[in-house]
């Protein structure tokens, strides 16, 4: 299932991706916040921008991701 997000997510870069850069990796962290209670957790995208600014594209992909 990750393989194919992020292969998915590689498809809004096309040029970044064929350059290898472009999503490398996505990683699920449980926060686990004790003192509200409950389950807390961050859905981080690690994102190779290469040689661009990497704003816009971070902010299509986190967008896309959703």
């Amino acid at each position: 299932m990750k393989e194919y997000l992020i292969e998915q997510l590689n498809e809004y870069c096309p040029s970044m991706a064929k350059r290898n850069g472009g999503v490398k990796d996505i990683r699920l962290r449980n926060l686990d916040n004790k003192v509200i209670g409950g389950n807390d957790y961050s859905f981080d995208i690690l994102i190779d921008v290469k040689e661009a600014m990497g704003a816009n594209i971070i902010n299509t992909l986190s967008e896309k991701a959703k």
